[in-house]
Parts: structure tokens; sequence; C-alpha cells
């Protein structure tokens, strides 16, 4: 069989890679074009700032030709910036289910005297939920909408009359430690895949970037587990207290050479495979 292309294997790589982002992303109420405009705000703002000749800012025509981006859109994107992007999206870039909420609390139609939302009937009465929903449910059908928003806890009912809980759609409450883990743990991580994909660095001049693993019996699964768990918390302290003797503080100070390094340990199972160490 043929050895596919270099590009297509990283893409077949990344794919599975982001597999559990994109579950992320599904349990959070994030859609596809919401992801779409991260990505594309990404390709121009790294291609604008990395790419450049002589230190100067990549120009509009190879940012086009470098993403696969109209000159049009690579401008658009480059004028306004992620900042107003995002403000954008906040504004009225709703998802079906976020935008059923937002005008539940906002349209006329749906509020009472004292511009609170009202409660309404699953599809009796003028109005119902499923005006509410053909109306700004987009072509998403209105039962599948009620009953994502009702297995998310963002709206209530009282005698088969409904009322919203939430003023915005987030399938399943974010913590702030995802926010963390996902740029201090996977961001830090990627940035070390790809400094040492870099040329300069892939004949021994990379970043630690280390993992071992094992095919373990089921009954040894929970034994392997605390083990590897006592020994990263063992390491984990050496490590911190090492950096600790060093770490910038009182008797140290910052200087614009100064970083912040570290290392990160992570726990991972594997439903299937049989992989090969060679």
């Amino acid at each position: 069989m043929t050895e596919l292309p270099k590009h297509i294997q990283l893409l077949d790589a990344s794919r599975n890679a982001l597999k559990p982002l994109f579950r992320i992303f599904l349990r959070s109420g994030i859609s596809y074009k919401d992801f779409t405009e991260v990505a594309k705000s990404l390709f121009v703002e790294i291609s604008t700032n990395e790419y450049g000749l002589r230190g100067r800012k990549t120009n509009i025509s190879r940012v086009a030709i470098m993403t696969g981006l109209t000159r049009k859109e690579v401008k658009k994107i480059r004028d306004d910036g992620w900042e107003k992007m995002r403000e954008d999206k906040i504004s009225n870039k709703l998802s079906p289910a976020s935008a059923v909420l937002h005008f539940w609390h906002t349209d006329t139609d749906y509020l009472d005297g004292k511009g609170k939302p009202i409660s309404l009937a699953y599809d009796s009465g003028d109005p119902c939920f499923l005006t509410l929903a053909k109306k700004y449910g987009g072509d998403v059908p209105s039962g599948a909408l009620f009953k994502e928003l009702i297995r998310a806890d963002a709206i209530g009912t009282d005698n088969d009359r409904f009322y919203p809980v939430k003023r915005h759609f987030v399938a399943v409450d974010m913590g702030s430690s995802l926010m963390t883990a996902l740029e201090s743990g996977l961001g830090r991580h990627l940035s070390t895949i790809d400094f040492n994909s870099r040329p300069e660095h892939i004949s021994g001049h990379g970043r630690i970037d280390r993992f071992v693993w094992a095919t373990i019996p089921k009954k040894k699964l929970s034994q392997s587990y605390k083990i590897l768990r006592n020994r990263v918390e063992r390491f984990v302290e050496d490590i911190d207290s090492e950096l600790a003797s060093v770490e910038i503080g009182d008797s140290l100070k910052p200087d614009r050479h100064s970083k912040t390094i570290g290392i990160g340990c992570y726990y991972f199972e594997d439903d299937n495979k049989h992989k090969s160490k060679s």
C-alpha cells in the first residue's frame, strides 16, 4: 500500500488528537461555526506574525496563499482581530439553543408586564414553546431543541408549562479547572510538540517529551493506577522543590530573559489497541 503524503498523515493524527477536545466542545455548547471562527483567526494571526520577511508582518496576499482564505477574509480578520470577533459572537452569533434562551428573555412577545420571561406550554396557546423554537431555532427540529434544553437544565417545568432557568445555553457547566487544563496543560504540551518538530530542533535539541504505556489486564488496572499515582505525586513534589530553590522571589529578580519552565504529567487509558513499542 502506498504511503500517504505527510500532510495527510498529519491531518489524520491531528483528527485523532482533537477528538477529546471536540467532546469537550459538544458538552459545553460550542458549535462547528464557533470552532471555524477560532481556527480562521489563528491561521491569520500566526501566518501574519510569524512568517513575515525581515521582521515585518506577512502581507495579505501571502497570508491568503498560506491559509487558503480569500484576501477579503484575511483583511477583515486582521482588521477586526479576535477581540472584535469574540464581541460579535457574544452579541449576535448564537447557536439555536442559545438563541431560544436569549430571545425568551428579550422578545416582548415572551415577556410579562415586568419584562420577565413568561412560562409557556409546549405546543398549545399563543405564544408557546413551539412558536418560540420555530422563530429562533433555525432549522433544528423543535422537539430535539426542547429535549436538549431540558437535558442541560436550561429550562424548568411547572404544571406542564415551561420557563427558562438559564440565559445562555451550556450543555455542561464548565469549571475553571477545565480552562486551566486546556491552557496550561494541553496548550503547553502542544507548544512542546511544535518546538520539537521544527527542523533546527529535530536532531537531539528538543525539549523533554516522554511517555510510556503498557497493555494491562482489567483486574490489574486499579492496582497499576494507584502505583502510578503515588509515584507521580512523589515525582512532582521533588520537581517542585527543585524549582522552588531557584525560582524568582525575594532573593532573585526577574529579567527580560526569564522564562516559566515546568514538567507536566498525566494518566491515560486507551480502550482497545495493542501498540508496539518499536
